[in-house]
């Protein structure tokens, strides 16, 4: 899969915003209430990037990565 301009559009929106409620000390669940505006933009990645492609976001951003795995974890908690 190629990323596009608009997968690093939203990796950069992503990345952004972890890092800034990283910064303020907020916990888990303060991130996600406070990052919930970009769900629909983390949507997009997931019905238009393959495995390997949002591996290689990941690589390309720490921030992202934990977003992942916190967006991962909250639909876990959703499902069960």
């Amino acid at each position: 899969m190629n990323l596009t301009d608009r997968h690093f559009e939203i990796l950069a929106l992503i990345d952004t915003q972890m890092l800034r409620f990283e910064r303020a000390g907020a916990g888990e669940v303060a991130t996600i209430a406070g990052i919930a505006d970009l769900i629909p933009d983390y949507h997009y990645l997931i019905n238009n990037t393959d495995r390997r492609g949002m591996d290689a976001l990941c690589l390309l951003s720490d921030a992202f990565y934990r977003f992942r795995k916190m967006m991962r974890s909250l639909s876990l908690g959703i499902v069960l």
